[in-house]
């Protein structure tokens, strides 16, 4: 099916290449749900390090900010630090303002954040890195680095900023185009995203790389990794009431909320279009499909 011509807009008037979602008030509930999915998977943790009085953290593709505000609860005496190439935008926005509107209050949440917690504008890929090496106790970053192209230079640029003994903290899942089952708009609007990301550089099987990148650097005196699979989809194994069933009902409704989402002009023309989009939601609660989705967390303590 080809592209409207509202679809096809120039790309030039998007941000980058690399440009994800949409800010507003729906994806800061849809980053937060993820924060908890994973969270209650891990009985609470939303770190595994042996963090001991940190204080200076750095969380980088801070999303929603949910991450950097209940690090900032559990460790009142650290300044801790988000950003993100987006605004960081109030917890509740009237959906009369708009996005540029949203700007001039950015920097002053109107939800509830710890005094020693703040949020800055900052894009990794285009940017000057505003610290110097060895700057930050903690540095964390969540799903991050399947959306950058050249993710292995990107991350040993985010683990020079980690000082001697610091810890460096990520969260990040792998993709392919594999999808059980009968669920063809789905599997079709999965394998597009794939194509999509591939022709920008990105590596969508990079949990299995984090590690050697990371003992390549040379620079960590430890890594350790937590691997999860996932069956997300709409399947008994799934659906079960269990702690990973929940937190693959959180990634259904993430994958969900994506074929919902605006969509860049270059995966429009891939054929990531609304159409299909629109099927792939359809099907997504009415057909049995299964895609099994790493989720790897790492956590590597820098040499002293």
């Amino acid at each position: 099916m080809a592209a409207t011509a509202t679809e096809s807009q120039s790309a030039s008037s998007y941000p980058t290449a690399y440009w994800y979602g949409t800010i507003d008030q729906a994806e800061i509930e849809r980053l937060d749900s993820m924060h908890n999915g994973i969270k209650n998977y891990f009985d609470g943790k939303f770190f595994f390090a042996p963090l001991d009085k940190p204080q200076t953290i750095l969380d980088i593709g801070t999303g929603s900010g949910i991450w950097a505000i209940e690090i900032g609860e559990t460790f009142p005496d650290a300044q801790v630090i988000g950003v993100d190439r987006n605004p960081v935008l109030p917890r509740s926005v009237p959906g009369w303002i708009s996005l540029a509107c949203a700007h001039a209050v950015l920097m002053a949440p109107c939800r509830p954040t710890p005094s020693n917690v703040r949020f800055q504008q900052l894009d990794i890929l285009a940017d000057p890195l505003p610290w110097n090496g060895g700057s930050f106790d903690v540095v964390h970053v969540r799903l991050l680095l399947i959306h950058l192209q050249n993710p292995q230079a990107n991350l040993e640029r985010i683990a020079s900023l980690v000082r001697p003994g610091g810890w460096l903290l990520i969260e990040e899942v792998s993709m392919d185009r594999e999808v059980k089952g009968d669920a063809n708009a789905v599997r079709s609007a999965i394998d597009l995203y794939c194509k999509y990301w591939e022709s920008n550089g990105q590596v969508l099987d990079i949990c299995s790389k984090l590690e050697p990148w990371l003992q390549e650097t040379g620079a960590f005196s430890q890594v350790s990794v937590h691997k999860v699979i996932v069956p997300v989809g709409n399947n008994p194994e799934a659906a079960a009431d269990t702690k990973l069933g929940r937190l693959a009902s959180m990634y259904k409704n993430s994958w969900r909320s994506s074929f919902l989402g605006k969509m860049h002009p270059k995966a429009v023309e891939l054929g990531l279009t609304s159409e299909l989009r629109k099927q792939a939601v359809e099907e997504v609660d009415t057909f049995e499909w299964q895609k099994d989705m790493p989720l790897y967390v790492v956590w590597a303590q820098k040499s002293a």
